[in-house]
């Protein structure tokens, strides 16, 4: 009423010492950085690298990990009901199945009263895709000999329990480039073409896409 608002603005307050006390406001910038960390001081969890980081620091023998949100889940799915504030996992290991892995997961996240958060695994679809190779040896090199040394190598950088892949930055993403990188190094072929077969571009959030680089083909040749 206006008889209230007259009486608020006649009211002051002082007081008799001076109000100290307290510590000045952070800036953007320190903000900023307090959040990057916030795993680390606490463990407090916020952004999907820190879940996958958390994850990575108590689940051993991991080899690829996915988190997300409703939001991305949405997107691949549609809306429902059941997504809402609700967080995704989906994990690969060499050693563990899908169940374990789903109760070493979940259980990290039990007593977790995260901003009333749920909790779902989702288990892994693997995607393998190959690889066609047409190359020129250098010297007289046994083909055989050659195309395993692809093989491993190739398996150790982009296979299935390819351990470069692990905890990571969330983007597995094999790329042509890295796989010509790769195989130049390797240096057992003078020049070669290369094809990727049958990579999916735009995967699922759960399908963990990997180099099958057994079942690819080499087509191995001498320069004449």
């Amino acid at each position: 009423s206006e008889q209230d608002e007259a009486i608020t603005a006649a009211v002051k307050i002082k007081t008799v010492t001076p109000i100290t006390g307290g510590a000045a406001g952070e800036s953007t910038e320190e903000i900023r950085k307090g959040a990057l960390y916030a795993t680390a001081y606490d463990e407090q969890i916020v952004w999907d690298n820190d879940y996958r980081h958390f994850i990575a620091q108590h689940i051993s023998d991991l080899v690829w990990v996915n988190v997300w949100g409703e939001t991305a889940q949405e997107k691949e799915t549609g809306y429902n009901l059941d997504n809402i504030n609700r967080i995704f996992f989906s994990a690969y290991s060499n050693r563990k199945s899908q169940a374990v892995l789903e109760a070493e997961i979940l259980a990290l996240f039990e007593s977790s009263d995260e901003l009333n958060r749920r909790y779902r695994y989702v288990p892994v679809l693997r995607s393998p895709f190959t690889i066609t190779l047409n190359g020129v040896m250098s010297g007289r090199q046994e083909a055989a000999i050659v195309r395993q040394a692809m093989i491993d190598k190739l398996d150790e950088a982009f296979g299935e329990d390819a351990v470069a892949k692990k905890g990571g930055n969330g983007d597995s993403t094999i790329y042509e480039k890295d796989i010509w990188r790769v195989l130049t190094d390797l240096g057992n072929v003078i020049e070669f073409t290369l094809t990727v077969d049958n990579q999916d571009r735009t995967p699922l959030l759960n399908e963990y896409v990997f180099l099958d680089a057994a079942n690819s083909t080499y087509n191995l040749e001498y320069r004449s």
